[in-house]
């Protein structure tokens, strides 16, 4: 059992190689609820195979960067997409992520900022599709939500492209 729906659970995780444990506070199973263990594990298993499909993201970005061909937008995008995908389904189940930001620095190994930037790009920009596929993530990357808002009205990056 889970609270009411509007009233989630926070839950932890933590990474043991590709398995996955979620923790909820204490006071959740002292207060005499009745916490359905499945839900935890099923939970646990979509964070890890979230962060797995994450990783496997940030590889290739990796290897784009290391042969000095520059990381696009949309591939930026789709990592965004990911993060915001496992927040939003965590969350349908129930529970929320306690320090989200804290959990993705440690299991993906990346900056608070970045992440963040790459948040709201996508939390600004929810159709993939509109994002010409040439354009260049350093282009967006220090304003992203302003990028995302100008490839939304469909005007022009060049403004961006010149800074």
């Amino acid at each position: 059992m889970t609270k009411a729906k509007g009233n989630p659970i926070f839950v932890s995780f933590r990474m043991n190689g590709d398995d996955c444990v979620a923790a909820v506070p204490l006071r959740e199973i002292q207060s005499g609820r009745i916490l359905d263990e499945n839900k935890l594990k099923e939970v646990a298993n979509i964070y890890a195979k979230s962060i797995h499909d994450m990783k496997i993201i940030l590889e290739n970005l990796e290897t784009t960067k290391s042969k000095k061909i520059p990381m696009l937008a949309v591939d930026i995008w789709d990592l965004g997409d990911k993060i915001v995908s496992l927040i939003e389904t965590i969350n349908k189940k129930g529970f929320t992520i306690d320090g989200v930001y804290d959990h993705l620095i440690r299991d993906l190994g990346r900056k608070k900022q970045w992440l963040k930037k790459i948040i709201i790009f996508r939390k600004n920009l929810p159709d993939r599709n509109m994002i010409p596929n040439d354009l260049k993530w350093s282009v967006c990357k220090d304003a992203p939500r302003y990028s995302a808002k100008l490839i939304l009205k469909g005007e022009s990056l060049e403004l961006l492209r010149k800074k």
